[in-house]
């Protein structure tokens, strides 16, 4: 199991909302009668409660990579992220792409041994500091991600990764390895990780044009007043440490670490 900002659903929602700037803007109306809801994209709802989970998820975010947002541009970046899970979900659904409860539940085990909790309360005591507070809010994150990854695999059917590219990519990885004074693993340990990124490389931009035809041809109303959002005062970024075979890594990222295209860049450095 890769780490949390690994896992497929923060990746591709994650960089494409948060670090890229956001795809999608959208004006803010007036509040409707029915107000308790706040986004409504074609027949989903998203609940004035459901979108200030989302801001707190992106305040948390915009902390944890060093970035600086004014509550605007929080805001905007959790309405664009609640838009784009909509229309994701969406997708899946008409795709008749399902999570059964065995497989969340397997998925919540796993997740949980990644970040190294001993039991269910310390593993939510963990994530409620990035903003996620319940059991059944993970559970819900956890059924997005495998819909999404089964929405992947559908790509996946139509992408060829060649030798050529595996080799230059087990070459990349090599040479960060040895910088970083790590041991380096074999092409056949690293075979699959290394396909899998690879994968993710080309798929995410057609996702991404994916979600942008949704979206031209959604119907989409916001409910959104300036008062009606309350961001907290994003604090200095703490260190983020990861689960890795090796044992832990700590990572700090500051906003030297971002690209003006929105990349992460790390140096072996900050690997050490």
């Amino acid at each position: 199991m890769d780490d949390l900002f690994e896992k497929t659903w923060f990746w591709i929602i994650l960089v494409a909302v948060v670090i890229a700037g956001g795809v999608l803007y959208f004006g803010i109306d007036d509040i409707e009668e029915d107000v308790d809801v706040a986004i409504r994209v074609n027949d989903r709802e998203i609940t004035h409660s459901e979108f200030d989970q989302m801001v707190d998820q992106v305040t948390q975010e915009f902390q944890m990579y060093g970035m600086q947002a004014d509550e605007e541009q929080i805001k905007e970046q959790a309405i664009d992220r609640a838009i784009q899970e909509a229309l994701l979900m969406e997708y899946a659904d008409s795709e008749g792409l399902e999570a059964s409860t065995e497989e969340i539940d397997q998925e919540f085990e796993e997740t949980m041994t990644m970040y190294g909790a001993q039991t269910e309360e310390e593993f939510l005591a963990q994530l409620e500091m990035q903003g996620i507070e319940s059991k059944e809010e993970v559970e819900n994150l956890l059924a997005m991600e495998i819909k999404i990854n089964k929405l992947l695999e559908l790509y996946e059917e139509d992408i060829e990764i060649t030798d050529e590219e595996m080799q230059e990519a087990y070459e990349e990885y090599s040479t960060q390895m040895e910088q970083m004074e790590q041991e380096v693993s074999s092409f056949e340990e690293m075979e699959e990780r290394l396909r899998e990124s690879l994968m993710q490389e080309q798929i995410t931009p057609l996702i991404l044009s994916k979600v942008e035809e949704l979206e031209a041809e959604a119907e989409i109303e916001i409910f959104i007043d300036e008062e009606d959002v309350d961001v907290e005062e994003p604090e200095e970024a703490p260190e983020m440490e990861m689960q890795t075979e090796g044992g832990e890594i700590e990572i700090e990222i500051d906003e030297d670490d971002i690209s003006e295209e929105g990349e992460l860049e790390l140096s072996p450095e900050d690997l050490e």
